[in-house]
Protein backbone atom coordinates (compact mmCIF):
# COMPACT_ATOMS: atom_id res chain seq x y z
CA UNK A 1 0.00 0.00 0.00
CA UNK A 2 1.58 3.36 -1.07
CA UNK A 3 1.62 5.91 1.69
CA UNK A 4 -0.09 9.25 1.39
CA UNK A 5 2.49 11.60 -0.28
CA UNK A 6 1.30 14.54 1.67
CA UNK A 7 1.45 12.79 5.24
CA UNK A 8 5.11 11.92 4.55
CA UNK A 9 5.94 15.23 3.59
CA UNK A 10 4.24 16.94 7.00
CA UNK A 11 6.41 13.85 8.84
CA UNK A 12 9.34 14.35 6.88
CA UNK A 13 9.29 18.11 7.52
CA UNK A 14 8.70 17.36 11.28
CA UNK A 15 11.73 15.11 11.44
CA UNK A 16 13.67 17.66 9.58
CA UNK A 17 12.68 20.43 12.63
CA UNK A 18 13.54 18.05 15.09
CA UNK A 19 17.13 16.95 14.30
CA UNK A 20 17.65 20.77 12.73
CA UNK A 21 17.13 21.76 16.22
CA UNK A 22 19.13 19.24 18.15
CA UNK A 23 22.13 20.18 15.26
CA UNK A 24 22.01 23.91 16.04
CA UNK A 25 21.89 23.04 19.73
CA UNK A 26 24.76 20.74 19.49
CA UNK A 27 26.59 23.97 17.44
CA UNK A 28 25.61 26.81 19.91
CA UNK A 29 26.31 24.87 23.43
CA UNK A 30 28.96 27.29 24.09
CA UNK A 31 27.53 30.28 23.15
CA UNK A 32 24.92 30.17 25.54
CA UNK A 33 21.55 30.42 23.36
CA UNK A 34 18.81 28.01 22.16
CA UNK A 35 18.59 27.47 18.68
CA UNK A 36 15.18 29.35 19.14
CA UNK A 37 16.76 31.71 20.80
CA UNK A 38 19.61 32.61 17.93
CA UNK A 39 16.31 32.37 15.53
CA UNK A 40 15.06 34.83 17.34
CA UNK A 41 17.74 37.14 17.83
CA UNK A 42 18.39 36.85 14.11
CA UNK A 43 15.33 37.64 13.20
CA UNK A 44 15.19 40.89 15.69
CA UNK A 45 18.39 42.03 14.42
CA UNK A 46 16.91 42.01 10.75
CA UNK A 47 13.89 43.69 11.38
CA UNK A 48 15.49 46.09 14.05
CA UNK A 49 12.94 45.24 16.57
CA UNK A 50 9.31 44.30 16.33
CA UNK A 51 6.68 43.70 18.71
CA UNK A 52 6.24 40.53 20.24
CA UNK A 53 2.55 40.25 18.10
CA UNK A 54 4.78 41.27 14.80
CA UNK A 55 7.18 38.53 16.19
CA UNK A 56 5.37 35.52 16.69
CA UNK A 57 3.03 36.36 13.53
CA UNK A 58 6.30 36.51 11.86
CA UNK A 59 8.07 33.26 13.08
CA UNK A 60 4.63 32.07 13.17
CA UNK A 61 4.59 30.60 16.26
CA UNK A 62 1.89 31.12 19.63
CA UNK A 63 1.84 34.59 21.31
CA UNK A 64 2.20 33.02 24.39
CA UNK A 65 5.10 30.92 23.15
CA UNK A 66 7.48 34.27 22.04
CA UNK A 67 6.46 36.35 25.09
CA UNK A 68 7.58 33.81 27.21
CA UNK A 69 10.26 33.06 25.21
CA UNK A 70 11.07 37.26 25.16
CA UNK A 71 11.08 37.72 28.87
CA UNK A 72 13.59 34.30 29.24
CA UNK A 73 15.80 36.97 26.89
CA UNK A 74 14.68 39.82 28.62
CA UNK A 75 16.01 38.30 32.30
CA UNK A 76 19.13 37.46 30.79
CA UNK A 77 19.68 40.84 29.43
CA UNK A 78 19.78 39.63 25.63
CA UNK A 79 16.50 41.65 24.75
CA UNK A 80 14.65 44.68 26.02
CA UNK A 81 10.91 45.60 25.40
CA UNK A 82 10.88 49.59 25.07
CA UNK A 83 7.65 51.99 23.87
CA UNK A 84 6.77 51.77 20.63
CA UNK A 85 7.43 55.37 19.50
CA UNK A 86 4.25 55.52 17.17
CA UNK A 87 2.12 53.46 19.91
CA UNK A 88 3.22 54.41 23.57
CA UNK A 89 1.08 52.06 24.93
CA UNK A 90 2.57 49.11 22.42
CA UNK A 91 6.25 47.73 23.57
CA UNK A 92 9.26 47.06 20.50
CA UNK A 93 11.62 44.19 21.32
CA UNK A 94 14.99 44.70 20.22
CA UNK A 95 18.81 43.41 21.00
CA UNK A 96 20.39 44.90 23.46
CA UNK A 97 24.11 45.33 23.35
CA UNK A 98 25.13 42.62 24.99
CA UNK A 99 22.32 40.43 22.68
CA UNK A 100 23.99 41.55 19.59
CA UNK A 101 27.31 40.44 21.07
CA UNK A 102 26.33 37.13 21.88
CA UNK A 103 24.21 36.96 18.36
CA UNK A 104 27.56 37.81 16.75
CA UNK A 105 29.58 34.79 19.08
CA UNK A 106 26.81 32.54 18.41
CA UNK A 107 26.96 33.58 14.42
CA UNK A 108 31.12 32.95 14.27
CA UNK A 109 30.45 29.41 15.63
CA UNK A 110 27.14 28.64 13.49
CA UNK A 111 28.55 29.92 10.21
CA UNK A 112 31.59 27.78 9.49
CA UNK A 113 29.14 24.60 10.61
CA UNK A 114 26.52 25.22 8.41
CA UNK A 115 29.23 26.04 5.58
CA UNK A 116 30.42 22.59 6.21
CA UNK A 117 27.57 20.91 6.07
CA UNK A 118 26.17 22.26 3.16
CA UNK A 119 29.08 21.50 1.46
CA UNK A 120 27.71 17.65 2.33
CA UNK A 121 24.78 18.26 -0.15
CA UNK A 122 23.70 16.95 -3.21
CA UNK A 123 21.23 19.87 -4.32
CA UNK A 124 22.23 23.49 -4.20
CA UNK A 125 21.08 25.23 -0.63
CA UNK A 126 18.93 27.71 -3.06
CA UNK A 127 17.05 24.87 -4.21
CA UNK A 128 16.36 23.56 -0.96
CA UNK A 129 15.58 26.81 0.69
CA UNK A 130 13.08 27.72 -2.22
CA UNK A 131 11.28 24.00 -1.92
CA UNK A 132 10.95 24.98 2.10
CA UNK A 133 9.83 28.60 1.59
CA UNK A 134 7.07 27.23 -1.18
CA UNK A 135 5.90 24.53 1.66
CA UNK A 136 5.89 26.89 4.51
CA UNK A 137 3.98 29.75 2.18
CA UNK A 138 1.14 26.71 1.82
CA UNK A 139 0.77 25.83 5.58
CA UNK A 140 1.03 29.53 6.31
CA UNK A 141 -1.56 30.39 3.87
CA UNK A 142 -3.43 27.06 4.91
CA UNK A 143 -3.66 28.34 8.51
CA UNK A 144 -4.48 31.86 7.40
CA UNK A 145 -0.99 33.32 8.63
CA UNK A 146 0.73 35.84 7.35
CA UNK A 147 3.24 35.24 5.19
CA UNK A 148 6.80 35.75 6.15
CA UNK A 149 9.16 38.17 4.44
CA UNK A 150 11.91 36.61 2.55
CA UNK A 151 15.27 36.20 4.32
CA UNK A 152 16.98 39.33 4.72
CA UNK A 153 20.25 37.01 3.74
CA UNK A 154 18.25 35.79 0.44
CA UNK A 155 18.10 38.74 -1.25
CA UNK A 156 20.34 42.04 -2.20
CA UNK A 157 20.89 43.70 1.20
CA UNK A 158 20.95 47.13 -0.80
CA UNK A 159 17.61 46.91 -2.07
CA UNK A 160 15.42 48.59 0.46
CA UNK A 161 12.68 46.69 -0.30
CA UNK A 162 12.79 43.02 0.33
CA UNK A 163 11.51 40.17 -1.52
CA UNK A 164 8.21 38.16 -0.44
CA UNK A 165 8.37 34.31 0.28
CA UNK A 166 6.67 33.75 -3.36
CA UNK A 167 8.89 36.89 -5.15
CA UNK A 168 11.74 34.72 -3.65
CA UNK A 169 10.46 31.48 -4.73
CA UNK A 170 10.00 32.79 -7.94
CA UNK A 171 13.75 33.59 -8.32
CA UNK A 172 14.42 30.27 -7.30
CA UNK A 173 12.31 29.01 -9.87
CA UNK A 174 13.95 31.30 -12.64
CA UNK A 175 17.63 30.94 -11.45
CA UNK A 176 16.97 26.76 -11.66
CA UNK A 177 15.60 27.14 -15.53
CA UNK A 178 18.05 29.15 -16.32
CA UNK A 179 20.91 26.30 -15.23
CA UNK A 180 19.00 23.86 -17.17
CA UNK A 181 18.54 26.43 -20.35
CA UNK A 182 22.24 26.98 -19.66
CA UNK A 183 23.90 23.41 -18.84
CA UNK A 184 26.38 21.98 -21.16
CA UNK A 185 24.21 19.43 -23.48
CA UNK A 186 26.24 16.41 -22.26
CA UNK A 187 24.95 17.46 -18.87
CA UNK A 188 21.07 17.61 -19.68
CA UNK A 189 21.31 14.26 -20.57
Amino acid sequence: MERDSGITVLLDTWFLAQVVERWMQSRLASVGLSADEMALCSVLHAIDGASPTVLAETVGSPLSTMTSMIARLQREGVVEAVPDPADRRAKTVRLTGSGTEMLARAQAVFAPAYHDLAQTLQLPVDHIAGALNEFEAAVRADLGLAQRPASALACNLDDPVPLSADQLGEVHRYVAWLRHRDAPPEAAR
